[in-house]
This record gives structure tokens, sequence and C-alpha cells, in this order.
């Protein structure tokens, strides 16, 4: 009977731990993760030690695109899911372009935007695609300035 009631006690101080590390998220700095209660946003994981209450909560995971260069210097666009918003300044460079002013001078433009996210719960659940909204900002912006000159 002894044997018994140590396996039964052996068991269930396993499951309590087992509970006890997926309620514990560590949140590394200049990110934060979305938490969904039961589907629906319930808060924000800021950087540090955090406590969800397991089965109930879950960090949201969040479709976002990225861009690289590989070695032959080609710009390559993955697409990604991760569980965290990244906080960090980015910096997001355009083609140059060619512009004729009114006295027929050429120039050539070249334009960054440096952006960051402020708030990480319109970021991660109101809008799809972040970065696609400022390209097309900065693309009607450079069409009007191309009719202009």
């Amino acid at each position: 009977m002894t044997v018994f009631i140590v396996i039964v006690i052996v068991f269930f101080s396993f499951v309590f731990l087992v509970i006890l590390m997926s309620s514990i998220r560590l949140v590394q700095q200049a990110t934060v993760k979305i938490v969904e209660r039961l589907g629906k946003y319930h808060k924000t994981l800021q950087p540090g030690l955090n406590i969800i209450m397991p089965f109930f909560d879950k960090i949201k995971t969040i479709n976002t695109r990225i861009t690289e260069r590989d070695y032959r210097g080609k710009t390559i666009l993955l697409s990604i899911q991760r569980s965290y918003v990244d906080l960090r300044e980015r910096v997001f460079d355009f083609p140059s372009q060619s512009v004729i002013t009114k006295d027929n001078v050429i120039l050539e433009i070249n334009a960054m935007l440096y952006f960051q996210i402020f708030d990480p719960f319109k970021s991660g659940i109101r809008s799809r695609r972040p970065r696609n909204g400022y390209r097309k900002t900065h693309t009607d912006n450079s069409e009007k300035c191309n009719r202009r000159a």
C-alpha cells in the first residue's frame, strides 16, 4: 500500500511541476508577447518573467514578413510565424528613383523609412501586414511627386 501512495505522490508532483512550468513565460528584451485567453485578447507580456494561466491562456503566433539578402545580393521576402512582436527600430530601404524637375535637371532620390512598433496589440491583431501599409504609403507619395515634377 505504501508503494502505491509513493507512486501517486510522485505522479501528482510531476503533473504539478509540468503545469507550473507551462505557466511561466520568459520574454526577451525589446520584445513583447500577446496573450489570448480563450481566443480573445487578454494582455501583453512585457520583457522579463511572466506568469500566465495554463490551459486558458495561449501566446498568439503572428505572421510577419522580413526581407533578407542572399549571398548574391538578391532580396528575398520571407514569411515566418513568430510568437513575439519585435519592438526595435527597423529600417526599410526603398529603391532609388530618377526624377526630372521643371528645369530639366535629373535627380536621383533615395528614400529610407525608419519605423518602430509602439502598440503591439494593434500591430499583431488589428492589422495583417503593417509593413505593406508603409510601402504603399511611400509608393503613393512618390507617384504624386513624379506627376508634379
